[in-house]
Parts: structure tokens; sequence; C-alpha cells
């Protein structure tokens, strides 16, 4: 079974105090990566330069619509298609996975399959990746893209860019 990213560009200019998405970014699976952002799928001889921080409490509105979860009774209806949700009865379980409530609620909960949550920013993910050996030129296409992306906000909006990320194993 192997391990899958979710990924959002999010920015914050500096008259705005609110971290804004710039968009979700699909990633290829590169376990070599995954190591050196997060310790995630880090074998023999690899780096984990930055271990898991955690989803940021202070996250856009995309990236939590994806990672958190409605907690429903377990013996209520709920339409199919409406919105993702879990059952109350699921929620120790998903609590003893590593699993979390949102900031500041008992209502939405981290996604049953999501682990290893974090935010980085460019300057730290392009610092991952040198102490890890990982060259520009050996990057997938969709990782150049989402990179150059975060320089481009960085550079044209004078922004803080950000890569904000969890695992599905």
């Amino acid at each position: 079974m192997g391990t899958d990213i979710h990924a959002f560009i999010e920015y914050r200019t500096p008259s705005n105090e609110f971290w804004r998405s710039h968009s979700e970014v699909f990633l290829e699976r590169d376990y070599r990566i995954f190591a050196a952002l997060a310790g995630v799928r880090e074998e023999e001889g690899e780096t984990a330069v930055f271990e898991p921080r955690g989803f940021p409490k202070d996250a856009s509105p995309f990236p939590q619509l994806a990672y958190y979860v409605h907690i429903v009774p377990d013996d209520e209806f709920v339409a199919n298609g409406l919105s993702r949700f879990v059952r109350e009865s699921d929620v120790p379980r998903i609590i003893g996975d590593g699993g979390h409530y949102r900031h500041q609620s008992k209502n939405l909960i981290s996604h049953p399959d999501a682990r290893d949550a974090s935010s980085l920013s460019f300057a730290e993910i392009q610092h991952a990746l040198r102490t890890a050996g990982i060259g520009d030129e050996t990057l997938d296409f969709g990782w150049q893209l989402a990179l150059r992306s975060m320089q481009a906000l960085e550079a044209e909006l004078h922004a803080k860019a950000r890569l904000t990320f969890w695992f599905e194993h």
C-alpha cells in the first residue's frame, strides 16, 4: 500500500493577517521528498529535515475543508454527498490513531486517513531538498510547478508562501 500527499499552496501578504489559498496541488508520490519534508516513509540513509508540525490552526478555508470531516450522531441520517462525515462512535478510534479535533471545535475532526500534517515555507522546502541531496532537476513536474508558484507568490506579491500538507497511508 502506498502513501500519497495532499497539499495546498497558501499565501499571506504583508497587508493581510490571514492565510489565503492559492491552489490545491497534485504532487507525485516521491518517498525521498516525503522523508525530507516530514520523515514519512523514511528509509535507511535518507534524511528527515523536518518533523511534522501538525495541521496549522490558521490554515485557509480550502485546506480545512479537505482535512476536517463533520462528526454526526450514529443514528442521524445523512444523505450521500452532502458532506464528508464520520460517526460519533468512530471518534475514539480516530483520536487513538493520531487524529484530532479542529482547533476550538468538537464538531469537526481530522480525516480518518490523514497523517503527519504539516506546513513548510518555500525556503524550508528548498532547505529540506538540498539537505537530502535532492536536486531541482530530479523533481517531477508537479513538484517543480508547486515550488515555482510559491516562489512567484513571494517575489511578485511580496507574500509569505507555505505548503500545507498531510499524508494518506
